[in-house]
C-alpha cells in the first residue's frame, strides 16, 4: 500500500478537483490499492493524461520526510504543465491555506530555465530536462512524473528507473505516441500483460475527456474526426493504441495473452532450443508440458560464436534441469562440418548436451507457431507461452535484441507490383522464432492430422 494517510489522500484529491471519469477510475483503484511503483499512461490527444499523472504522484508524496520529486520533460517546457497542476493543488492547500513554502518558489518565464516549489514539510518538486541524461545520474528521488515520455529516448527512461531504485520511489509514465519513439509502444504493449515490475499500462482515450467530449465516443466532435482518418491513425492519434505493424509473420503473437509468469517445474525436463543465425545465436529454454509449451528463459546474443554462447548457457540457473542426453533441437544445419567440428559436435564436447535435428520446411515451422498462439484448440486457450522477464527490445536499426521482438518485427516482403511470385519472408529477426518452430515440430509433428491420445508423445492437434 502507498505510505500516505487516508486524510492526505483525500485532502489530494480535493485539491486537484478530483472526479475522476470512468477511464480513471480503473487506473486510480489499481494505483492506490497495490504497492506497484511504475505506471505507464498512453494518451489520445487532449485525453487528460497529464492531469491523472499528477493525480496518481501527489498522494504518494510522502509528507512524513522530506523528499525531491522530480517532473521530468524532453526540455524544460514540457513538463511545465503538469508542475502547474501540482504548484496549483499544493497553493490552494487546506482550506486556502498554501502548503507551498513560497520563497522557495523559482517560475521564470524563460523556456530553459527549470521550476521548483518546496512544500511546509520540506518535500521538493522541480522540473527536469532530460537533453543531458548524464545530469539526471545527480541525485537519488522519491517519485518522478515523466512528462510526454515518448518523445524521450530510451536511455533516460533507464536513468529515471535508476534514479527511484534507491528510495523504492514511483515512476510514472505519461505521453502519445504520435510523434513519439517506439520504445514507448513497446512498453506499453510489455506492461499490458505480466512482468517481473508488476508496472501496468493503460489507455486513455481522447473521448474519455467528457469534459472536453461530453457523450465520450458518441460525441460529434469525436465521429467527425473517426470520418476524416484512416481507421490505424485514427486509432494512433486518439485512440491511444499502438498501430499495429501490417505483414507481421506472426500477426496472432499477442503479448497480453502470450505473456506470463513462470517457474521451472523439476518434475519435467527442460530443453535447448536453438538456431545459430549467422548474426544472432538464440538458446531457449523449454519446458514441455502436456499441450503446453513454455518458453522460460532465452540466452539471446548477436555477434557471438558458439564458444562464447555455450558458457552462457551453462551459466544459467536453468541449465541443472536440462536432460544432457537429449538436451535439445538445434536447426537442421547444426549437423555441417564447415573445415571444423559441428554445431552439434561441440554442444557434445563443451556442454555434454545431446542435440537432435531434423529438416523443416519455413512454412511448416511459422504455421507450427501460429497455430500454437492461437485458442482454436480443445484447450481453448494458447498453447505457447513467454516468461515475463523476457523483453522485446529493438535497436534503434530495427534488430531484435531480444526474444520477443522478433514477433514484432518478422515481416513479409512487400511485393513487387506486378508480379506474382511466391514470397518468403524476410531473413532477419526470426531466428528464436525459428527454434520455437523446429522445437514444436520435434515435439507434435507438422502436418495437420487427426488429434491423437494425450498420453502419446505426439500429443496435440497436428500442424
Amino acid at each position: 500500500m502507498r505510505p500516505f494517510t487516508p486524510d492526505w489522500k483525500a485532502l489530494c484529491q480535493k485539491m486537484l478537483l478530483h472526479e475522476p471519469n470512468e477511464a480513471q477510475i480503473e487506473i486510480e483503484e489499481w494505483w492506490f490499492n497495490t504497492s506497484a511503483r511504475f505506471c505507464l499512461i498512453l494518451g489520445g490527444e487532449r485525453a487528460g493524461k497529464s492531469y491523472e499523472a499528477c493525480k496518481l504522484a501527489l498522494p504518494c508524496m510522502n509528507i512524513l520526510k522530506p523528499g525531491r520529486y522530480w517532473i521530468v520533460g524532453p526540455d524544460y517546457q514540457q513538463p511545465r504543465q503538469e508542475f502547474q497542476y501540482i504548484y496549483e493543488a499544493l497553493k490552494k492547500g487546506d482550506n486556502g491555506v498554501s502548503l507551498v513554502v513560497d520563497d522557495s518558489v523559482s517560475m521564470p518565464l524563460n523556456i530553459a530555465s527549470p521550476w521548483s516549489l518546496k512544500t511546509i514539510w520540506g518535500q521538493e518538486w522541480m522540473t527536469k530536462s532530460a537533453s543531458d541524461i548524464q545530469k539526471l545520474a545527480s541525485f537519488s528521488v522519491s517519485g518522478v512524473i515523466m512528462s510526454e515520455a515518448a518523445q524521450h529516448i530510451y536511455e533516460s527512461y533507464l536513468k529515471l528507473m535508476g534514479r527511484v531504485s534507491e528510495t523504492s520511489g514511483f515512476l510514472i509514465l505519461s505521453g502519445t505516441l504520435e510523434r513519439g519513439l517506439p520504445w514507448y509502444g513497446d512498453l506499453y504493449s510489455r506492461w499490458q500483460g505480466a512482468n517481473e515490475l508488476n508496472a501496468r499500462s493503460f489507455s486513455l482515450p481522447t473521448w474519455t475527456n467528457t469534459d472536453v467530449y461530453p457523450g465520450g465516443e458518441e460525441n460529434p466532435r469525436i465521429k467527425e474526426l473517426r470520418s476524416e482518418y484512416p481507421e490505424d491513425l485514427f486509432m494512433e492519434r486518439f485512440g491511444a493504441k499502438p498501430m499495429r505493424k501490417t505483414g507481421l509473420v506472426l500477426p496472432e503473437y499477442d503479448h497480453a495473452k502470450h505473456v506470463k509468469h513462470m517457474v521451472v517445474n523439476p518434475e519435467l525436463p527442460v530443453e535447448l532450443w536453438m538456431d545459430p543465425g549467422q548474426h544472432c545465436y538464440p538458446v531457449l529454454f523449454v519446458q514441455v508440458d502436456g499441450l503446453i509449451t513454455n518458453i522460460l528463459d532465452c540466452v539471446y546474443s548477436r555477434s557471438k560464436i558458439v564458444h562464447d554462447i555455450i558458457p552462457l548457457v551453462m551459466a544459467n540457473p536453468l541449465f541443472k534441469y536440462v536432460k544432457l542426453s537429449s538436451g535439445g533441437i538445434i536447426d537442421n544445419a547444426g549437423q555441417q562440418h564447415n573445415a571444423n567440428h559441428s554445431q552439434v559436435e561441440l554442444w557434445q564436447k563443451i556442454a555434454g548436451v545431446s542435440l537432435r535435428s531434423q529438416y523443416c520446411r519455413l512454412d511448416d515451422t511459422i504455421q507450427a507457431i501460429r497455430f500454437r498462439l492461437q485458442e482454436t484448440n480443445p484447450l481453448h486457450q494458447p498453447l505457447l507461452y513467454f516468461n515475463d522477464h523476457l523483453k522485446n527490445t529493438k535497436s534503434p536499426n530495427g534488430l531484435a535484441l531480444d526474444l520477443l521482438a522478433e514477433p514484432e518485427l518478422w515481416v513479409w516482403p512487400d511485393r513487387s507490383p506486378g508480379r506474382n511470385e511466391a514470397l518468403t519472408p524476410t531473413d532477419k529477426n526470426n531466428d528464436g522464432m525459428k527454434a520455437i518452430g523446429y522445437g514444436l515440430i520435434d515435439h507434435f509433428g507438422a502436418h495437420i492430422s487427426k488429434p491423437v491420445s494425450v498420453r502419446s508423445r505426439r500429443r496435440e492437434y497436428y500442424i
